[in-house]
């Protein structure tokens, strides 16, 4: 009977069933580091890769499991990796809102707009009162604010937030836009609402959870500053 381990936790399964759990906890791990809720954010994406290697060797053609270690993948910055299995995945299920939607913010890590403009609407329109919508607009939004369309932007990011107005985490893309559009009042507010759920953020804390390319990772830094967010 096979037996795996996720974090301290060993555990028994066996087959898809263990592929989809450690799967899932790959993303888990890949998420805590990328949105800033750790304390070891580094120690988080080690869990995050090793988890996803074990899934990688347990796991059949589920394309939904590929989509979660691809997710994890571009999350701990492994971007050829994710961009295999959500290539494979979409091969096996072209109509998957969720693949298209990892898609696409791989697409914007990639510094790859059009595609990534593409992936969200297809997801969207695949699954269009589906909850990870607020998602795909913020992608969208932030494709946007990579081809330095900020008004675009800040209307499909406010969008998302809308949708999710406890995914605070999107100020983190949404102030540089304001910034960028001369929006200052706009910008000092996203501060106030991120800082609230995360007091201690910095400037270097969330660029350095982010996995943009350093150009885009540079203009979204010198958006928190103008913002007003501190710096170290």
């Amino acid at each position: 009977m096979p037996i795996g381990k996720v974090g301290s936790d060993w555990y028994i399964v066996g087959g898809a069933d263990r592929s989809d759990a450690v799967a899932l906890a790959a993303w888990c791990y890949a998420q805590r580091a990328v949105y800033n809720w750790s304390a070891k954010p580094d120690q988080d994406r080690n869990e995050a890769r090793r988890c996803a290697a074990v899934g990688m060797r347990t796991g059949g053609d589920d394309p939904d499991t590929f989509t979660a270690i691809a997710a994890a993948r571009a999350l701990v910055a492994d971007r050829n990796g994710a961009e295999a299995l959500l290539d494979w995945a979409l091969r096996l299920h072209p109509r998957s809102a969720a693949a298209h939607l990892r898609s696409g913010w791989l697409a914007n890590y990639l510094d790859r707009p059009t595609r990534a403009a593409r992936h969200f609407r297809t997801a969207m329109r695949l699954a269009p009162l589906d909850a990870s919508a607020f998602n795909s607009l913020t992608g969208l939004g932030v494709t946007h604010f990579i081809g330095g369309d900020h008004a675009q932007a800040i209307r499909r990011m406010e969008q998302g937030l809308a949708l999710n107005p406890k995914a605070t985490w999107i100020y983190r893309n949404l102030m540089p836009a304001y910034a960028a559009a001369g929006d200052r009042r706009k910008a000092e507010a996203g501060v106030s609402a991120l800082m609230a759920d995360y007091p201690r953020l910095t400037v270097a804390a969330a660029c350095d959870a982010m996995v943009f390319s350093p150009a885009v990772t540079c203009r979204i830094a010198a958006g928190l500053r103008a913002a007003g967010l501190p710096r170290t």
